[in-house]
């Protein structure tokens, strides 16, 4: 009896360890942190900057002016030039035919001498002394010559209404001991004028 009790109680024994092994909850395995999902930077396209072309600003061409011929290879071409200057308000002037210049520094009261040029149809401008021959003309008009003339430039007004008026200039050969006087009437609104020499009635304007 001894015996079988004593195997009774081993039995038992065992059977209880082996319950409890069974009725033993298991140890959860302790849950890892989950890893957040970082997503992937979206590549932002940057648009290349358009370069506007500024165009480089281009000089004005000055425009064509020729240079008239002094001395015409036809005589009969020839033409002769002289300019007055009869305006008192106008200050001292340049006076060029195209490029040519035929006038400088004349002041009130002056002439110049003849100026050749071949014949043509010009353009004549007046500009205060020292200016180009196209910078800030105080006149500006056009003139046509025909070969064989000398024509005098007469300068009248003011200088806000300037007039360049072109008078033929006689040059037919004198006898011997005769000489040449021509008279003109400049004065704007000026009173009439006689120009005598003894009994002989030169000019009456």
């Amino acid at each position: 009896m001894t015996m079988q009790y004593a195997l009774r109680i081993v039995s038992l024994i065992i059977a209880g360890i082996l319950a409890a092994a069974c009725s033993t909850t298991p140890t959860e395995e302790p849950t890892l942190p989950t890893r957040a999902v970082v997503p992937s930077p979206t590549a932002t396209l940057t648009p290349t900057p358009t370069h506007t072309l500024t165009p480089t600003p281009r000089r004005t061409p000055e425009p064509t002016v020729i240079l008239p011929e002094s001395i015409a290879d036809n005589p009969a071409d020839q033409v002769y030039l002289r300019v007055i200057h009869t305006a008192p308000d106008l200050e001292t002037v340049d006076v060029y035919v195209e490029r040519l210049s035929i006038a400088t520094n004349l002041t009130f009261g002056m002439a110049t001498g003849q100026a050749g040029i071949a014949v043509g149809d010009y353009t004549v401008r007046v500009v205060p002394t020292g200016n180009r021959f196209n910078e800030s003309p105080l006149l500006e008009t056009t003139l046509q010559l025909e070969g064989g003339q000398t024509r005098m430039l007469l300068l009248t007004g003011t200088p806000d209404a300037l007039t360049l008026t072109s008078i033929p200039e006689s040059t037919d050969p004198l006898r011997s001991g005769q000489a040449r006087a021509t008279f003109i009437h400049a004065v704007p609104g000026g009173r009439k004028s006689r120009y005598c020499k003894t009994t002989t009635l030169w000019y009456q304007a």
